[in-house]
């Protein structure tokens, strides 16, 4: 699933407003609705979350889920940049 912030959003205004970034909490979301498209009912918590760059509003995000013995690894990327790893039970 690929999914982008426009520089608009609410959640943007107050987070570094001279250069804004996507919360965690926005990149989080796009990836439990993408799980919940694959696995519906199944997902009931992130367990691990390491966010290793930044994104930027606008900017395209792809989400990449793999099924695990645990539940299901998560890898957002743009372009060839990691953005977010995890795992979600």
């Amino acid at each position: 699933m690929r999914f982008s912030v426009p520089h608009s959003h609410p959640a943007l205004q107050g987070h570094f407003p001279d250069h804004p970034i996507v919360p965690a909490v926005l990149i989080l979301e796009a990836v439990l609705m993408a799980a919940g498209q694959q696995r519906p009912d199944q997902i009931t918590r992130v367990a691990q979350a390491k966010f290793t760059s930044i994104l930027l509003p606008d900017q395209t995000c792809l989400i990449t889920l793999t099924p695990s013995a645990k539940g299901l690894r998560f890898t957002c990327k743009s372009d060839s940049r990691t953005v977010a790893t995890g795992l979600l039970w």
